[in-house]
């Protein structure tokens, strides 16, 4: 058994010899390692923030009793919301009064959910629109994207829908494109595989297997077509889309009491004390059915059956 001086300028803190880190667990000093008791030892609350990382997309936790403490509780709700609009062409409505059918709007959440993820693997940048106007490109890989609902859907005026804008309180205008205006979620990346809480452990001394979770991909570059919104919609089963314009996400202001928190749209929808319109199943999981937010759309019963079949659990 060593010991080890730990104080805050000396080398067992902050420049171990051999990859170690003799001083994990001390303010302030080097983390290259991490295991459920010295998680334990300090609640969960490790820089790098290590001990409420995940294992995969289905929230499983590399230590579960992580997932009871105030720390990682905290860690989960940390996100951004932003809306988006979107040019689809001329995709038309289900339904005789303009509106999408349910099969239509889960068709299109997903879709633009799986090109984000695909965006997010292939390295891809995003432009965000600023609250001060001025936009900035974003790759960062602490936040991943969560969620993605629709909140708002106009024809184009080749539908033929005959509906009265004005009356709906439609922000959208007619256009001769269909047009849809979405919310999504980005949470802190807790994924173990590509989380920069994990990047800094360095590539050794993982407990467990080497996990392979869903978003998990070498950074190799991707295909054109991987990146192909057209096809990825015409693969859900939206097959009249055949051009599509992506305009620049705008980060909200979610915080309780702010416009955007209130609005009958649901723009913070999963964000506490935030209102809600509709929620998306990607919604659902991400606030894993039970957030006070969201609990009422999640696990409605309509004739004995979950709106979602994963909410049951």
């Amino acid at each position: 058994e060593e010991i080890h001086d730990c104080s805050a300028f000396s080398s067992s803190c902050n420049d171990p010899a051999n990859g170690d880190s003799p001083c994990c667990g001390v303010e302030g000093c080097v983390c290259r390692h991490d295991s459920l008791s010295l998680c334990s030892s300090k609640s969960c609350n490790l820089e790098p923030d290590v001990c409420c990382l995940l294992l995969d997309d289905d929230f499983t936790y590399v230590y579960p009793p992580c997932l009871f403490t105030d720390h990682c509780k905290m860690a989960e709700e940390q996100a951004i919301y932003e809306t988006f609009e979107v040019d689809f062409g001329g995709l038309c409505a289900d339904e005789q009064d303009g509106e999408l059918s349910i099969e239509q709007i889960e068709d299109l959440e997903e879709g633009m959910l799986t090109f984000f993820i695909k965006e997010e693997e292939c390295g891809g940048a995003r432009r965000i629109l600023q609250s001060s106007g001025t936009f900035v490109t974003e790759i960062d890989d602490n936040y991943k994207i969560e969620s993605v609902t629709l909140i708002e859907f106009v024809e184009s005026d080749a539908c033929g829908a005959a509906t009265d804008n004005g009356s709906s309180g439609r922000t959208l205008q007619r256009r001769k494109s269909s047009k849809g205006k979405f919310q999504r979620k980005k949470a802190i990346n807790r994924r173990r595989s590509s989380s920069e809480a994990a990047k800094a452990l360095g590539p050794t001394r993982r407990p467990g297997p080497d996990r392979d979770p869903t978003r998990r991909r070498t950074q190799d570059g991707c295909a054109s077509e991987e990146l192909d919104l057209v096809k990825i919609l015409n693969d859900q089963g939206l097959t009249e889309v055949t051009e599509t314009a992506v305009a620049e996400a705008e980060m909200l202001e979610c915080s309780e009491g702010t416009a955007a928190c209130s609005s009958d749209q649901g723009l913070c929808c999963g964000s506490p004390g935030c209102a809600c319109a509709r929620v998306s199943s990607s919604l659902c999981i991400s606030e894993k059915c039970i957030t006070d937010e969201v609990v009422d759309f999640c696990c409605e019963v309509d004739g004995g059956s979950y709106t979602y079949d994963f909410c049951e659990g």
